[in-house]
């Protein structure tokens, strides 16, 4: 009975995973614009009654409204450390004191404008809807004065919904306001209106660690062709994200297909939140069909930091001349799971060649001798998508497990792999914080119920 048991949870797990994923592809290849957001499971979407029409001064007293995780939870950002730029941006450290007094030091990720729209046919009627401008803060001024194309992220109540923004009906005031009316594109392709109720400034917010040490990433990455065919040269930026000054020092090491190339110092330390920019002097030959770059901060462990796992960013360069490939990468947005996590998992689906291929999903828990394959579908010619699936995390077991995520793109025809790749992952309870919402694995049947009710609304 206990083996009966646990079979069943491994298989409802199975089961239910499929069926988000089943919904999401099948839309997305039927012509449907899907688009989920991949946020970190420990962010915190804050609103207030401020005006997006100027940066905020001085934010210090200010209340804020928490619309996810946690609806309805009120903070006062009681104190605030700027990044330099005299105004609330991201990369400020803030203070937040809760209705019980409680002080919790925050880091803050991004600076945006939300919105609450209701359905011009449900003015005064309906609840609004909380909906966060993705564009991020470097771009606030085009959704205040050039909205139409930008893309929207609901927060509140359905997180993770996105429109995009296709008309704009301005009161006389010449910037997104109150009494607006504006046209939402929906994942289904429906465009409907909406009646502005509000626009302000939000934050989204993580809990800085106790410890301060430096964090050092590659923010981002790129490629220039040389000036001799089928060379190129490699920049980067290292970010460092922690809480404290990471000294001069550290080399950034530049690997190709796995071997080191280079090794640059990085001559100057970086405070809580600067940045460093620079190209590696190895003019690189493209080895046909494509290299795999990855650049890597602090490659030699010279700086204690906050998180040793996230120094490298990778990319594929395709050699100039050379024929498409199909490629697919699985990603979970942590490596160490809990019961009421939501893990987040990201894969990329691109297939440029002319023909249509397999794709076929996998879940692997070696601890528990358990493999099964978790989806399959054919991908036609010229397709290219990224899905983002979310899943929350139940008591699925009473020991932890590993467990590992498998992705492959198949010729249809001979079974041939024609890419792959694979994310780890561990489930660790019983080592976890008490989760307040646990709740028992959904059965068979009711996951069941639930297939066949989005089979028939998305009829």
């Amino acid at each position: 009975m206990k083996t009966k048991s646990k079979n069943l949870k491994r298989k409802a797990m199975a089961l239910a995973i499929c069926t988000v994923f089943l919904v999401a592809v099948s839309g997305a290849v039927a012509g449907t614009a899907e688009e989920s957001a991949a946020e970190g499971t420990d962010q915190i979407y804050l609103h207030s009654n401020l005006s997006a029409l100027k940066p905020i001064e001085n934010p210090v007293y200010t209340d804020w409204h928490e619309l996810y995780p946690t609806y309805c939870n009120w903070y006062n950002l009681s104190g605030w450390r700027d990044n330099g730029d005299d105004v609330l941006s991201p990369c400020d450290s803030i203070e937040l004191t809760d209705a019980d007094g409680k002080v919790g030091k925050y880091h803050v990720d991004e600076v945006t404008v939300t919105i609450t729209v209701v359905p011009v046919d449900a003015v005064g009627q309906a609840k609004p809807t909380y909906l966060d401008f993705t564009g991020g803060y470097d771009d606030i001024k085009t959704a205040m004065y050039e909205p139409p194309g930008t893309i929207w992220h609901e927060i509140y109540p359905r997180f993770c919904q996105k429109y995009e923004l296709q008309w704009w009906k301005d009161n006389g005031d010449q910037h997104l306001s109150y009494c607006d009316y504006i046209g939402l594109l929906d994942k289904t392709g429906a465009e409907n209106p909406y009646h502005v109720e509000e626009v302000t400034i939000d934050i989204i917010v993580t809990p800085e660690p106790t410890t301060e040490k430096p964090d050092l990433v590659v923010e981002k990455k790129w490629e220039e062709h040389g000036d001799i065919k089928g060379t190129y040269t490699v920049s980067y930026v290292i970010h460092n994200k922690g809480t404290a000054t990471a000294p001069a020092g550290h080399h950034t090491t530049l690997y190709v297909d796995g071997e080191a190339i280079e090794h640059k110092p990085v001559p100057v330390a970086l405070r809580p939140c600067q940045t460093y920019e620079d190209t590696f002097r190895t003019v690189v030959k493209c080895t046909p069909p494509e290299d795999k770059i990855t650049v890597c901060a602090d490659n030699f462990g010279t700086i204690d930091e906050l998180d040793e796992t996230n120094n490298c960013l990778t990319n594929i360069w395709k050699c100039p001349g050379t024929p498409p490939v199909p490629e697919i990468s699985v990603t979970t947005d942590k490596f160490e799971y809990c019961p009421c996590n939501t893990m987040v998992i990201t894969i990329n689906i691109n297939n440029p060649t002319k023909n249509p291929v397999t794709f076929k999903w996998y879940l692997g828990a070696p601890t528990l001798g358990y493999w099964a394959k978790m989806y399959s579908m054919s991908i036609p010619a010229g397709y290219k998508k990224t899905f983002t699936v979310e899943m929350h995390v139940e008591k699925w077991s009473e020991t932890p497990f590993s467990a590992v995520w498998y992705v492959d793109l198949q010729d249809p025809e001979t079974g041939k792999e024609l890419a792959a790749d694979c994310a780890c992952w561990s489930y660790a309870y019983p080592y976890c914080p008490k989760c307040e919402s646990e709740t028992t694995p959904t059965s068979l049947q009711e996951i069941a119920i639930g297939i066949e009710e989005q089979i028939k609304g998305g009829a």
